[in-house]
């Protein structure tokens, strides 16, 4: 016997506005008992009462009439195993399919399980199933759904995995503790989702790849995922005023992404809890990435993609780098990497050194830096800076221009400690700069090192360098520094190495341990 309160939980509950056929659990005068396999063509017609008392498989087609009611003896199940089913009922002429026994409760029967069948139904009312898994199962196969009522089973209301949905509109849950576990792509076509006493008012999520579209819509229930996988040109669309809540992972290998909402309805991915941090992280091959009016709760945006649309966007309670960028920015516009805000435990953006022409501006005063931060690494490719937004921009690694054009000019960088920006090929225009240590600490990074290429600085600000008795600038090729202010090296102001023969003239020197100009 279950517990009063489990008894209770399981009563037969019907949402108001619903129509369905009376659940006597009485068959009617003309009772007529199935068992066994359906291979050809049948019909069960209402004008009789119809028992399952053993298992029956369809394997051929079978139609239940409007009105039709449906009783399974203990343990059995409709099965439609490669075959279809038909059950199209009205509003004035529900269908319904529930328990045989005298006083019928959850889990009674087995339920409706699709494997690879065609299953159509409308106006029709699944009880008292779930024995060994959710009231309508469905594997594989193609499904229509629609206003159908699921109620009072052991797990979940309805589950399927690799189903196509033609549509599945108006679909009522009740007295369950999971309602509706769907493969993604079965969410661009659900509509009209209504829970009545469940254990768990979302719709989750399952599969953990996904290949083909799938577009969540707005719901008055979020989705939930444990983590997927975008791949084989798959696309992942949170539609505006969907709430999508992730246990696990984001990962977009060779698909698209698409976070789009507007300025009333928002697109938002969040964490499933406060402990539990995800990571949306998009490929070098993904095809989209799009983000525009998107709220991202306590996760993080890694991004290698070649063209990504980031606007307008919310990234709170991060619990890292909230936006990473190392492939690029859609067009290179900085009307594409705008007006959003960051905000948690790290820093709010970091991007390569030649995407920061890219950066528009920003709102970074959440983060525990109030700027840009520029990964390190080997760059070639032309950058022009001469609008700086957002304010301060940190230099976070070591960056080597090796080949290229470079233009900076009226902007501040900042070093951390120990690093250096180094120009050993191409060229490198530095006009009205400050190139500054973090927190202005004489030694603390290398300065800047002229070691090839081309270069000319002037008109700014070098100062704090000289790390281990180097220089604010080390030169050792041609170069010409005039009009700089240099001051506060733990090593030269100016170190000229080697042959190299610079232009060095019109310098203000304050404060350099070793001397202005060595050796």
């Amino acid at each position: 016997m279950l517990p009063v309160a489990l008894l209770i939980l399981f009563l037969p509950g019907c949402k108001k506005g619903t129509q369905v056929p009376e659940d006597t659990g009485e068959p009617g005068p003309v009772i007529i008992e199935h068992c066994g396999e359906v291979s050809g063509s049948e019909i069960w017609q209402a004008s009789a009462t119809h028992i399952l008392t053993c298992d029956v498989t369809v394997t051929g087609a079978l139609e239940l009439e409007p009105g039709v009611q449906v009783y399974a003896d203990r343990d059995t199940t409709l099965l439609v195993q490669g075959g279809s089913l038909l059950a199209l009922g009205s509003s004035e002429q529900g269908i319904l399919m529930a328990s045989h026994e005298g006083f019928p409760l959850a889990g009674d029967w087995v339920g409706l399980v699709g494997d690879e069948g065609d299953i159509q139904l409308s106006w029709v009312t699944l009880r008292h199933a779930g024995s060994e898994g959710a009231l309508l199962q469905l594997d594989g196969g193609t499904a229509s759904l629609e206003q159908v009522f699921l109620s009072n089973g052991i797990s979940s209301g309805l589950s399927s995995t690799g189903t196509s949905f033609d549509k599945i509109q108006t679909i009522e849950v009740a007295y369950v503790p999971t309602p509706l576990e769907l493969p993604w792509t079965a969410a661009q076509v659900l509509s009209g989702v209504f829970f009545q006493e469940v254990g768990t008012e979302a719709i989750i999520l399952t599969e953990p790849t996904l290949t083909g579209d799938a577009t969540l819509p707005e719901q008055d229930f979020p989705y939930l995922s444990e983590g997927v996988t975008v791949q084989g040109g798959g696309r992942l669309d949170v539609g505006a005023g969907a709430l999508l809540q992730m246990g696990g992972d984001i990962v977009v290998e060779d698909g698209s992404i698409i976070a789009y909402g507007d300025q009333i309805k928002g697109a938002t991915i969040q964490a499933q809890d406060a402990e539990s941090g995800f990571t949306i992280t998009i490929g070098a091959q993904a095809e989209a990435a799009t983000f525009r009016y998107a709220t991202i709760i306590g996760g993080i945006v890694h991004s290698d993609a070649s063209s990504l649309y980031f606007n307008d966007c919310v990234v709170s309670e991060s619990p890292g780098t909230a936006l990473v960028i190392t492939g690029g920015i859609q067009d290179g516009d900085p009307s594409n990497l705008e007006d959003n805000s960051f905000s948690g435990a790290g820093v709010g953006l970091l991007v390569d050194y030649d995407l920061l022409p890219a950066v528009g501006d920003n709102d970074y005063s959440g983060s525990s830096f109030d700027g840009v931060v520029l990964a390190g690494g080997e760059y070639s490719t032309d950058t022009t800076v001469t609008e700086w937004y957002g304010g301060q921009v940190l230099v976070g690694g070591y960056i080597v221009l090796t080949g290229g054009v470079h233009t900076l000019s009226g902007g501040t960088l900042l070093f951390a400690d120990g690093l250096s920006f180094t120009v050993s090929g191409g060229s490198l225009s530095a006009d009205s700069m400050d190139f500054l240590h973090q927190a202005a600490v004489s030694g603390a990074w290398s300065g800047i090192d002229l070691r090839g290429g081309e270069a000319s600085i002037t008109g700014s600000t070098i100062s704090h360098a000289g790390l281990h008795g180097s220089a604010n600038i080390t030169v050792a090729t041609d170069a010409t520094i005039t009009g700089n202010t240099i001051s506060y090296s733990a090593g030269w102001g100016i170190l000229v190495q080697g042959d190299a023969e610079p232009t060095i003239g019109d310098n203000s020197y304050q404060n350099n341990a070793l001397g202005d100009v060595g050796p």
